[in-house]
């Protein structure tokens, strides 16, 4: 009987050589699965957002400190440059500021009840047209602050491109004696297009803290022009009575 001889059959793919190179294919796959290699970047949603310093504020001027000056009185908000007249002070206990624009006729509205104008033998300031030709502006002849209130300071606000040359403050008596006011110029948060006066307290720097009861003559001179104006203030003796119930500053203006 002969013997059985084994005969191999077709060789498999997966054996040998080959079999080797497949595996470590496929090994090299899996592990490449389970950790990429490579130098991808990581998601942008997952990287912290850089830190930006924000930027600095220009800090608002500081204004040196002046006796009986708050500039706050006038509003914390520059307002448009124009023409008019701020009278400012305090009624009791608390500061006010009256903003008298300029017209454009010559019968201006009053604030309040129209008070009689002064004395005869007073002379009246200069009229000024309904339509000056010198541009300037059109403002009451007549300021009136009655009694119960203070004013401490005159503000004088002009269009860009004016300036206030000059004012001059003079008090006059029954007999329209005109005297001389000497009067300070406390640092203006809008200097381009406000300035303020009040009267000087003694040494040449800081403002009363109210002007003294009587009749003054502000007289002012603006340029380019040159532009004169003069207004009346008639500040009333004090009589004890406090504010009136509405709170309103009970300044009048008589055209």
């Amino acid at each position: 009987m002969s013997d059985i001889v084994r005969v191999p059959g077709p060789s498999s793919p997966l054996e040998g050589r080959s079999a080797k190179i497949i595996a470590v294919i496929v090994i090299g796959v899996l592990v490449a699965i389970i950790k990429p290699w490579g130098t991808s970047a990581p998601d942008s949603a997952a990287r912290p957002s850089p830190v930006l310093p924000s930027p600095a504020r220009t800090p608002a001027p500081s204004i040196p400190a002046v006796a009986n000056y708050d500039p706050e009185i006038f509003g914390i908000y520059e307002p448009e440059a124009r023409w008019e007249l701020w009278p400012a002070g305090y009624l009791v206990s608390f500061g006010y500021a009256i903003r008298i624009d300029s017209v454009t006729t010559g019968t201006p509205s009053g604030i309040g009840p129209s008070l009689a104008p002064p004395s005869a033998s007073l002379p009246p300031p200069t009229p000024v047209p309904s339509k000056p030709p010198d541009g300037g502006p059109i403002w009451p002849s007549i300021i009136t602050v009655s009694s119960g209130s203070h004013m401490t300071l005159l503000a004088v606000n002009t269009p860009l491109g004016y300036s206030v040359e000059s004012i001059r403050v003079a008090r006059i008596d029954v007999v329209a004696h005109q005297s001389e006011v000497a009067i300070v110029r406390p640092p203006s948060p809008w200097p381009d297009h406000f300035t303020i006066i009040g009267v000087d307290q003694g040494n040449g720097r800081d403002a009363r803290a109210e002007w003294p009861p009587g009749h003054y003559r502000v007289v002012m001179r603006f340029s380019p022009g040159p532009i004169d104006r003069s207004v009346d203030i008639l500040i009333d003796e004090p009589d004890g009575d406090g504010p009136a119930a509405s709170g309103a500053p009970p300044i009048d203006t008589t055209p």
